[in-house]
């Protein structure tokens, strides 16, 4: 079980790197990624003016929610960030 949970948490940080990386360099068609939208605790705020923990862990629970029936407020702005 410990090891299917390590695993489980390797691939979701793995994921979780690849959609912040989505969102930092390749803002897609739209010019806009998920780093762009407003915090929902304060709409003046984007993610990409938050501290790199903040984007991180916003990342590994966009991903874990990829995963289960939980929703999250973060959502894909442009085209390759809904294919991935």
């Amino acid at each position: 079980v410990t090891k299917i949970l390590v695993a489980i948490m390797i691939v979701n940080h793995m994921l979780a790197c690849a959609w912040f990386a989505i969102g930092q360099w390749f803002p897609g068609d739209t010019g806009l990624s998920w780093l762009d939208a407003p915090l929902a605790s304060d709409p003046d705020v984007t993610y990409k003016a938050t501290a790199p923990l903040y984007q991180y862990t916003t990342s590994l629970h966009w991903t874990m929610t990829q995963m289960t029936p939980g929703s999250m407020q973060v959502v894909p702005l442009n085209s390759l960030e809904r294919v991935f």
